[in-house]
């Protein structure tokens, strides 16, 4: 997913992740921030962010995210049908794919990125990190 949007969600500030497409699978997953930077979808983030009312000086610096690698883990617990209207972090016409409070931020791991979901394997201590924040 985009940064600011992984960081988001790893932060704990973002609990929906917006698809045209259902994911197929609950349960936990890395979160993969995309290596292109795109300033105007910063922007949107943000927009939406502070139109929340969440805390500007938790927002993640567009200079200083991270980007194309893993940036920790969360988990899919559920999903929301489209609707016709925005709604909180839910977006009009997408598949709103609830996510767990539970996150773990990991250290940054560059790695190319897939569309949708793939498999990686875990490397260094991401095993034992996953393990001490109860997704293992």
């Amino acid at each position: 997913m985009w940064n600011p949007w992984a960081s988001l969600v790893v932060d704990r500030f973002k609990p929906i992740e917006n698809r045209d497409w259902i994911i197929e699978r609950e349960g936990v997953f890395l979160v993969h921030a995309a290596k292109l930077k795109d300033f105007g979808e910063y922007c949107r983030a943000r927009k939406m962010y502070l139109g929340l009312g969440l805390p500007l000086a938790n927002f993640p610096s567009y200079d200083m995210a991270e980007y194309g690698g893993i940036v920790g883990a969360t988990e899919v617990t559920g999903v929301i049908e489209p609707k016709d209207v925005d709604e909180g972090w839910h977006m009009a016409g997408k598949y709103g794919h609830l996510l767990s409070p539970k996150t773990c931020r990991l250290p940054f791991r560059p790695l190319k990125g897939l569309q949708k979901f793939w498999f990686v394997e875990l490397v260094g201590d991401e095993e034992a990190t996953l393990r001490e924040a109860g997704f293992l």
